[in-house]
């Protein structure tokens, strides 16, 4: 993404600080701890993730800078509403989320 791109899509917030919106789809979600046997579909819509920070370090960001992901240990076959988790290698003044659970159909 270059400079253009940037801006087109980003908010400037205070000063040098943007938010810039990217989207998660349940492709993009790591399912953890899950037992050998069960099938896991995560039930979404996309999420988007919201980042805050100065310009250059969200210039060239992509959805592979971030890591999501839905612990299901002891969950047992059935429905159930389960945190996601984000977290990236990269460094911003914040990250947030759209929704903070998501639903999981255990089988």
């Amino acid at each position: 993404m270059d400079v253009s791109d940037f801006l087109e899509k980003a908010k400037r917030i205070h000063g040098d600080r943007y938010e810039y919106p990217n989207i998660v789809t349940k492709n993009d979600i790591k399912i953890n701890n899950a037992s050998e046997g069960l099938k896991y579909e995560i039930n979404t819509d996309d999420i988007s993730i919201e980042v805050t920070g100065k310009e250059n370090e969200l210039i060239g960001l992509d959805i592979t800078d971030f890591t999501i992901i839905v612990d299901v240990t002891d969950l047992e076959a059935g429905e159930h509403q389960v945190k996601l988790n984000v977290s990236s290698t990269k460094e911003f003044a914040a990250i947030k989320l759209s929704t903070e659970t998501v639903n999981i159909i255990i089988k």
